[in-house]
């Protein structure tokens, strides 16, 4: 029985490639892929991580946007779309972004709040790290190729929606951090100067 099960399987996934809809698996895919995940498991850890110190946190950072590039390296060899969309260029770009106010702010301004703050400012950003995680991880598959296939066309439409995600996910955290960071300059030049609400 399993025997029988593991013929239909192998048909089904040689019927699926003659119609074109599941691309060649070869090497070169494969170390897309594979650097995608050490990608995307390394940016969920740095959203989980607890560091001693900002030092600490930005050494990490530092090393997370390498293995970004490594992942944008690894792509733009499977699939010229990665090399020449504007789209593609974008959407690492801002994940770039993303990762340095993540790394470069997190932990910036912790002496000049209470621990209510502190916590909801780690939040917040860790939010913002991992809600890009979730984005990138549509990207892994739009443009690796390892599972459907797709026109340039339609990797074009879905790369369009992906980058204005990746966009609006930044100028979030760029708004938020603009906010704490003006009222911890407020509380470092008066320690009594009254708390807001950094949700607004």
């Amino acid at each position: 029985m399993k025997f029988k099960l593991i013929l239909i399987i192998i048909s089904c996934i040689f019927s699926l490639k003659a119609m074109g809809q599941v691309a060649t698996y070869d090497a070169t895919t494969f170390a897309a892929v594979k650097s995608g995940n050490a990608f995307l498991a390394s940016t969920k850890a740095l959203a989980e991580k607890s560091f001693s110190s900002l030092t600490d946190l930005k050494k990490s950072g530092l090393d997370l946007l390498q293995i970004t590039k490594q992942y944008q390296d690894a792509l733009s060899a499977v699939n010229s779309f990665v090399r020449n969309s504007d789209q593609a260029k974008d959407i690492f770009a801002a994940q770039k972004q993303i990762i340095a106010m993540y790394t470069n702010n997190t932990y910036k301004y912790d002496r000049y709040f209470n621990d209510k703050y502190r916590e909801m400012v780690h939040s917040a950003m860790k939010n913002g790290l991992n809600k890009s995680v979730k984005v990138m991880s549509k990207t892994n598959v739009i443009l690796s190729e390892n599972f459907v296939k797709m026109n340039d066309n339609e990797r074009f439409q879905q790369l369009d929606q992906i980058s204005k995600e990746m966009m609006k996910i930044s100028y979030g955290m760029r708004s938020f951090i603009d906010v704490f960071s003006r009222y911890a300059e407020a509380r470092r030049q008066n320690p009594n100067f009254e708390e807001i609400n950094l949700n607004q």
